[in-house]
């Protein structure tokens, strides 16, 4: 017997004869500083005390979330991928799970008498494949939403010679991340670009289930809720369901490929959709942008912008703090690059002043804004609670990166072919350094790359022929997102054609 029920946003539970496993749990409590709040609301999480395996597919907030996990039964067993860093190992022990196993890409382990596990590690993120009865479930996450589709065939290639037959497939779909949402320019039409990057995420997924060819292809809902009230847009984009079933039809009208678009409360037992989730009668039309919204209304009503409690004196603060870390996020970034650094961090909670980030003397320097002729090249727009956020705490950055933390106003578009914006938000974040781990534990970074060899001499080779600069794929072009029409970015990513028929289907 093997049941799978979605629980909401990259979260499912799995239930065999002699084991009850969740994934990437995720269903209490709000996510990067309260920016992310979980969207479908879940149905049940009564098994939370019952849970005998954790699965932990990487450390992000919306997949390891610790008020979550804390309300999870510390005697189960946990299960996440081995890579060169142990930070997500060690915090999961800190909070009381005893058994804490880090499993090296295509090893497999047992999970009860009939279901097996095995990661397959892409950078500091994985999918994982489930085995049941000869049956296969292939989960990939939101592991290669932002993976070029040449590297993401090198992994096929791989997975399919171990997997040839793939019975499910699951992926989240949908934008998760500040790009290029928060990215603002004078020509750009932000509704439009966003709605159209949901679409292109959609043929991306498209493009998973023609790689690897399943029975049945899951594409999981969006999976988080934004409450400020100039971010509400972003829950408006989202495009419904059934649309990745009519670009699939579009790009591959051969394939029959079958599309099953679970709600919260939905479950898979014995090959069969059991169509359980209340969700079918609140949600109308499939408009899940506008339900969102519903879902949240109190919390909606009640949010309020920070309020300033700070004083001129903490200013001075932050800047010796940014001077600080430029110390260390500034290392190995392409000094001809850097010294074209020059933005204005506007704090929404400090309207009087503003910061001034430039390059002077051969180094990166944060100072109060004196001069009210300043021209930088862009304006980043946040609050002091999530720029001290970002500095302090490793992985401070994905507040910024994965949340909707700041806001960028490009003033000059020449920054954009040098990836400024990237480069911005990098120097004033934390992240874990490679680099650093690699020194402080070499046989962990060995292991990891012996077991990760296609994405280990990707790494390489870009360390040795690629610009050392933020933006770390040579191969990931943006500016089309920021910079040209929305008509000329369709034919740039090949999105299918609006022809009469099917602009009359979606």
């Amino acid at each position: 017997m093997l049941k799978i029920t979605y629980i909401t946003h990259s979260s499912i539970l799995i239930e065999t004869e002699d084991a009850k496993v969740i994934s990437d749990p995720w269903f209490h409590g709000s996510a990067y500083l309260n920016q992310w709040h979980v969207f479908p609301r879940p149905v049940d999480v009564s098994y939370a005390k019952d849970i005998t395996h954790v699965i932990i597919t990487h450390g992000h907030e919306d997949h390891c979330h610790f008020p979550t996990l804390n309300q999870l039964n510390k005697s189960a067993y946990v299960y996440l991928p081995y890579t060169w860093l142990q930070d997500t190992k060690d915090a999961l022990l800190k909070i009381g799970f005893a058994g804490v196993f880090e499993l090296d890409s295509y090893k497999t382990v047992s999970i009860g008498k009939h279901l097996k596990l095995t990661f397959i590690v892409n950078g500091l993120d994985s999918i994982f494949v489930l085995e049941y009865k000869g049956k296969v479930y292939l989960n990939l996450n939101d592991a290669f939403n932002a993976t070029h589709l040449n590297f993401l065939k090198l992994f096929a290639k791989k997975l399919n010679a171990k997997w040839p037959h793939i019975d499910y497939l699951m992926c989240g779909v949908g934008g998760a991340g500040y790009f290029p949402n928060a990215i603002h320019t004078p020509f750009k039409n932000d509704q439009e670009i966003g709605v159209l990057r949901e679409q292109f995420l959609m043929k991306l997924f498209c493009e998973f289930v023609l790689l690897f060819n399943p029975k049945i292809a899951i594409p999981f809902l969006p999976g988080f809720v934004l409450l400020e009230h100039d971010k509400l847009w972003v829950n408006q984009i989202r495009q419904a369901r059934k649309f990745i079933d009519l670009y699939f039809t579009e790009i591959c009208p051969t394939n029959q490929v079958e599309f099953w678009h679970l709600y919260p409360g939905d479950s898979i037992f014995e090959d069969t959709w059991q169509k359980k989730s209340p969700y079918y009668e609140l949600v109308q039309n499939d408009e899940w942008g506008r339900f969102a919204e519903q879902q949240y209304a109190l919390e909606i009503s009640q949010w309020k912008p920070t309020i300033a409690t700070n004083t001129a004196a903490s200013m001075k603060d932050i800047c010796q703090k940014l001077n600080q870390l430029f110390v260390k996020s500034c290392r190995g970034l392409d000094v001809k690059v850097l010294a074209k650094l020059n933005f204005i961090i506007a704090l929404s909670d400090f309207p009087q002043a503003s910061i001034h980030v430039l390059y002077l003397n051969g180094k990166l320097v944060a100072q109060l804004n004196q001069d009210k002729n300043t021209k930088p090249n862009l304006i980043i727009r946040t609050n002091a609670t999530r720029l001290l956020y970002s500095i302090n705490e490793l992985w401070g950055g994905d507040v910024f990166f994965i949340g909707y933390g700041a806001d960028i106003d490009i003033l000059n578009t020449e920054c954009i072919k040098d990836n400024l914006d990237i480069l911005s938000l990098r120097v004033l974040s934390v992240f874990p350094s490679a680099m650093q781990n690699i020194r402080r534990q070499p046989w962990r970074a060995f292991r990891y790359f012996y077991y990760n060899k296609t994405h280990a001499l990707l790494a390489l080779k870009q360390k040795l022929f690629s610009k050392n600069t933020a933006n770390k794929l040579p191969f990931n072009e943006r500016s089309h997102w920021i910079q040209i029409s929305k008509c000329e970015t369709c034919l740039l990513c090949d999105l299918p054609l609006l022809t009469n028929s099917f602009a009359e289907k979606i």
